[in-house]
């Protein structure tokens, strides 16, 4: 938790703080020629809103190593608005995930879904857009 807060208030503050303990940099690491350095002191992190220019948003890994070995990774991004609109107007191709604990699950499984777009796509309201058919089928999914 201490290290996703940190990221947020840097993305706040626009503000790299520096690395912590980093005395002298490990020799064998090579950074030269490379997008990657050690933040040792303060810097700035400005968002590309406010200064205008085209550049990505912000992000920002965090890594958490638990004691028993259970690992994490989390990447956090800034929130720029108006990009969603942007995104959600270009049509494009998309994810469909399907997946199921055998080969019979998933050809019933596809079944369904097939039976279900037929259905929609047929009625007289909009039909669903790629995109939310995309999404809901990545993160709607039961875990069972």
């Amino acid at each position: 938790m201490a290290g996703l807060i940190k990221v947020l208030l840097a993305l706040r503050e626009e503000q790299l703080p520096p690395t912590l303990h980093v005395r002298e940099l490990n020799p064998y690491i090579r950074l030269e020629g490379t997008p990657f350095h050690i933040v040792t002191t303060r810097q700035p992190w400005p968002s590309a809103l406010k200064t205008g220019t085209a550049a990505r948003p912000r992000r920002a890994g965090v890594n958490s190593f638990g004691f028993g070995g259970v690992n994490a990774h989390l990447i956090v991004e800034e929130f720029q608005p108006g990009l969603e609109a942007a995104c959600a107007e270009a049509p494009g191709p998309e994810l469909i995930a399907l997946s199921a604990r055998d080969p019979e699950g998933l050809r019933e499984y596809a079944r369904r879904l097939a039976q279900w777009l037929a259905k929609v796509m047929s009625g007289s309201g909009a039909p669903p857009r790629l995109r939310d058919v995309a999404f809901t089928l990545q993160v709607g999914r039961d875990a069972r």
